[in-house]
């Protein structure tokens, strides 16, 4: 019996130890996304090397319920759409564009996974124009740019 649970507690242990690693890194995320978020709220201030671009994967986690992660990713240049949907089929993806300067923010485009993306080219009267041309755009590389200004988001 206590074999038995010796051999238990050494297998759980590495999961465990993910977990922690994982809630690690999530919680440096969030509170570089918080730190993130002041800045623009501020106007920046003496933040004037902070990203053009922010790109925001969002995911729900299959083994939990209620459990979705973001991951914010700075960037300089914007990743192209299609690009980002081959590479992440299963998350939502969400460009931001940043004038730090100003405060001003201003989501570029949001598109969902894959399959959500069919579903909605199927039924488009279903969903909000935006987003399913926000697709359209996608899916014929219109969304792959090296640079966007406010005027073109508005």
């Amino acid at each position: 019996i206590i074999g038995i649970a010796l051999v238990s507690i050494i297998g759980v242990l590495p999961m465990g130890l993910n977990v922690q690693k994982d809630n690690r890194e999530e919680t440096v995320i969030n509170q570089d996304a918080t730190v993130f978020m002041e800045y623009i709220r501020n106007g920046a201030r003496g933040a004037d090397d902070l990203t053009n671009y922010v790109f925001v994967i969002t995911k729900k986690e299959m083994w939990a319920v209620n459990v979705v992660r973001n991951w914010f990713i700075a960037r300089q240049t914007p990743p192209h759409a299609f690009q980002m949907m081959e590479q992440y089929p299963n998350a939502t993806k969400t460009l931001y564009m940043v004038d730090a300067k100003k405060g001003h923010i201003e989501a570029l485009w949001s598109l969902p996974g894959w399959q959500d993306c069919i579903t909605i080219a199927k039924n488009p009267e279903q969903y909000d124009p935006k987003l399913v041309k926000w697709i359209e755009d996608c899916f014929t590389k219109n969304l792959d740019r090296d640079s966007y200004s406010f005027e073109w988001a508005s």
